[in-house]
């Protein structure tokens, strides 16, 4: 039998023998061709001028579905690609007509099955913020049910594997731009530490604060694909990312949110890498007494793993659905874990003291709201704190409230909002400052530390600070052992006590003089100094 396609045949014999062949198949053929608008201007251009070159052979008819003014413009431009459609196109059927509250209706109840097939609180739906979601996105983002399936199937699959792990609105909201702006998705993939609000390194913590300086538009333009850019689309980036939204909010809707490292990175990788600390677990570990939480965090500060663990640790504590019955045992763990036990001089910057801060820093997070159930609750805390004698964790969050009421001579700040009220900030100092300035002047209170925030609060309490205190740390200045310690102190690789403050515990003369002599000497020493030492006594001496 000769093939159709033999070189004995001119095309339009060729033609005539399919055509005559076609005509005799009894049943007609429907050739359907899908998202035409999502192939390149080339393929589209291939595939129109394919049909065009087929479409009158018998029994044969071409169903094509795309986007009209993405396949105009691949054709040649606005009105020269619709003229070119419209020799192809023989009955454009345009989609129904479906308004806004359509399009919603259409949107939840796809919704709901997949919150039900993966375990997602229906409840969701009901929140503000998800209120606030459905603006940006319908009908803005979200036009048609192709829309809605494309954004949903790809949630669907996503939910399955993070929900737990992240704000499934946050979610909801990505899965959005990952549909309706690819390139826009594929640079945040590509520099995800720019979206960010924690986790930075220190060239990524310069350059977002660099960036705050920016107006509005040149960050959307730096952080959306330019093909792309749309009203619609920069205000649901905004939703997102704080950072592009127009008051530029330093807040997020919770501690699962995207614009924090560890559920963006836990979306971007699809789930969680090996030897991460799931949600579940962080949960179960919570739920226990505080000694056994001590036991596995002191456990773990041995590892690499800290780090991962204490994100993880931190957006579990800080999100809505944490057992609020549990947080007086978290806070007895947390004092538990920062006790200093082993009573001597540090002789490098202790790794510890950035842990202490990250659980001050926590504390403040989690209380320094609006609610008043919460803000109570951080009282009751607080005095738990005292009573237990931490000298770590309450003394910082004295001191914020010092700040927001400008007490003992600080000017005011706006750090709130408080839950302790001016008097209460007032006594409870008092009260700390006179319990532990008698230890600081026994010598058992500086080995015990961290950090100093105490130091600086029984300074700040006027009277505690007398001539007994300044005349022990003269004295730490002249002793080899204890010297790199307090130095580290009040001079760290990330932070300086200016003279004016260090004038109030030393003679700055005599402080001067010992670390001159101490950097004189270290090059020839058997023993150098370690480099965050160095670092320490180079800062002194350039400050005073």
């Amino acid at each position: 039998m000769e093939k159709l396609g033999s070189t004995k045949r001119s095309l339009h014999d060729q033609r005539a023998l399919i055509a005559n062949l076609l005509s005799k198949i009894e049943i007609p053929i429907v050739v359907l061709i899908y998202e035409l608008d999502r192939v390149d201007d080339e393929e589209v251009h291939a595939v129109a001028q394919l049909v065009r070159s087929v479409m009158d052979f018998p029994r044969i008819s071409y169903v094509l579905a795309y986007d009209g003014e993405r396949v105009a413009e691949a054709l040649g431009g606005s009105e020269r690609g619709q003229a070119y459609l419209e020799k192809i196109v023989q009955f454009p059927i345009p989609l129904p007509l479906a308004t806004g509250a359509e399009i919603r209706r259409m949107f939840e109840a796809q919704l709901t099955p997949i919150f039900e097939d993966v375990g997602i609180d229906p409840a969701l739906v009901d929140r503000e913020r998800y209120a606030e979601l459905i603006k940006h996105l319908i009908p803005g983002i979200l036009k048609t049910p192709r829309d809605i399936k494309r954004v949903l199937g790809m949630y669907h699959v996503l939910s399955g594997m993070v929900w737990e792990e992240v704000d499934n609105i946050d979610l909801l909201a990505f899965t959005a731009v990952m549909s309706k702006a690819p390139q826009t998705e594929k640079l945040i993939r590509n520099n995800y530490q720019l979206y960010i609000q924690d986790g930075w390194r220190d060239e990524d913590y310069a350059a977002y604060f660099d960036e705050a300086q920016q107006e509005l538009e040149d960050r959307l333009k730096a952080k959306i694909a330019e093909d792309e850019r749309s009203p619609n689309l920069d205000r649901l980036m905004g939703f997102l990312f704080p950072q592009l939204s127009p008051d530029r909010r330093e807040d997020a809707a919770s501690a699962h949110s995207l614009c924090y490292y560890s559920p963006l990175l836990t979306v971007l990788r699809l789930g969680l890498l090996p030897g991460d600390y799931p949600s579940s677990e962080i949960r179960a570990l919570l739920a226990k007494p505080a000694i056994e939480i001590l036991e596995f965090m002191k456990a773990v500060i041995q590892t690499d793993d800290f780090g991962n663990f204490w994100l993880r640790l931190r957006d579990v504590y800080l999100s809505d659905d944490f057992d609020d019955a549990v947080h007086q045992t978290f806070w007895e763990a947390m004092r538990l874990f920062v006790l200093k036990y082993d009573n001597q001089w540090p002789t490098q910057y202790p790794a510890m003291r950035d842990v202490v801060g990250n659980i001050d820093d926590l504390f403040d997070e989690r209380f320094f709201v609006e609610d008043k159930n919460i803000q109570e609750l951080g009282k009751t805390i607080l005095d738990d704190l005292f009573e237990m004698g931490d000298v770590e964790i309450l003394p910082f969050i004295l001191r914020r409230h010092f700040f927001f009421y400008g007490l003992f001579g600080w000017a005011q700040k706006p750090v709130g909002p408080v839950f302790l009220s001016e008097n209460q900030t007032k006594e409870l100092a008092e009260r700390v400052a006179a319990r532990e300035v008698d230890r600081l002047v026994g010598g058992d209170l500086l080995k015990s530390l961290w950090v100093p925030h105490v130091i600086f609060l029984i300074k700040d309490v006027p009277g505690e600070l007398d001539e007994a205190s300044r005349a022990y740390f003269d004295g730490l200045v002249q002793d080899d052992e204890s010297l790199p310690a307090i130095c580290l102190f009040f001079s760290t690789p990330k932070t300086f006590s200016d003279a004016q403050t260090l004038g109030l515990f030393f003679d700055l003369d005599a402080l001067k003089e010992r670390v001159l002599r101490k950097l004189a000497s270290d090059e020839s020493d058997e023993q150098p100094l370690d480099p965050s030492v160095r670092v320490s006594y180079r800062k002194i001496i350039d400050h005073l």
